[in-house]
């Protein structure tokens, strides 16, 4: 019987202690998403910068006909995987990306390339951000460093994942000018920013 009362005491502990010892969480929210972007034409260096990355995922217009502001005060880049578009056989296509040279660490591993000759088989790369370099790390829009360069001979898709951090209150954020938006509705900018290359697919978008 005591045996039987201890045990029942001891439920009776572990259940009042898995109330009071409250597991710590993250408070802001957080989004995963790959997001998809397209481009009519070939690329030529065209730069991604952390301010492009931010307002990609997703940007508010609060001054109508001029400017978007992020959703997010922090991203985290996970992957970039680029599809380029077929040519005639014998014509050789090719697609680089090089990542930014703002490195904490010596990388040599910062451009990534790939090349065909087929109109079967097109381009592809999917690249992560080298370990060391800042695009590995959470980036905000206090800096507006290029995190990636792209190039390609041909139109392409490219498919971002990243995982974003929303804005609470006041923090900083990342803005972008745009011709022709309505104040209140949430757009997403072509990721290379004002040169509006690459357009989002499937979202709406202001330029």
């Amino acid at each position: 019987m005591n045996k039987i009362v201890k045990a029942r005491r001891n439920r009776g502990h572990n259940s009042l202690r898995r109330i009071v010892d409250l597991p710590p969480l993250t408070a802001r929210p957080m989004l995963n998403h790959t997001y998809r972007f397209a481009a009519d034409n070939a690329l030529s260096a065209v730069d991604i910068t952390e301010k492009d990355l931010l307002a990609s995922m997703g940007a508010m217009c609060t001054v109508n006909n001029s400017t978007l502001r992020s959703l997010y005060y922090s991203v985290k880049l996970h992957s970039v995987e680029i599809w380029c578009a077929t040519t005639s056989s014998g014509i050789i296509s090719s697609v680089t990306l090089e990542w930014g040279s703002d490195a904490p660490v010596a990388n040599t591993n910062m451009l990534k390339a790939d090349a065909s000759i087929s109109n079967t088989y097109p381009c592809h790369l999917f690249c992560k951000p080298p370990t060391g370099s800042f695009a590995s790390f959470w980036m905000d829009a206090t800096n507006d460093n290029i995190v990636f360069t792209i190039s390609t001979d041909s139109p392409c898709i490219v498919d971002v994942n990243m995982t974003g951090i929303l804005l609470d209150g006041s923090t900083s954020a990342a803005t972008v000018t745009v011709g022709t938006a309505s104040l209140g509705v949430i757009y997403y900018p072509p990721l290379d920013g004002s040169t509006d290359k690459l357009i989002p697919v499937g979202l709406s978008t202001a330029t």
